[in-house]
């Protein structure tokens, strides 16, 4: 989650205003936008992601040939 709240501000001039898809290889990723808010690193992070559009996919590892990348 670190990583995706530090690059997707890095590249907002490219980002904002397009759909863009996450893919990770961390399942508990994808649930991130519709779970509760409950700790306070969350409280901190969900904030920076506000007023992109963007999805979070997860593949398998095996799957997932570039981990962790925007396309």
């Amino acid at each position: 989650m670190y990583v995706i709240t530090t690059a997707v501000p890095k590249l907002r001039h490219c980002l904002l205003g397009h759909h863009f898809i996450v893919w990770t290889d961390h399942k508990s990723l994808k649930e991130m936008q519709i779970q509760d808010i409950q700790t306070p690193k969350q409280q901190a992070w969900l904030p920076k992601l506000l007023g992109y559009d963007f999805n979070i996919e997860y593949k398998k590892g095996i799957q997932n040939q570039v981990v962790d990348e925007l396309p």
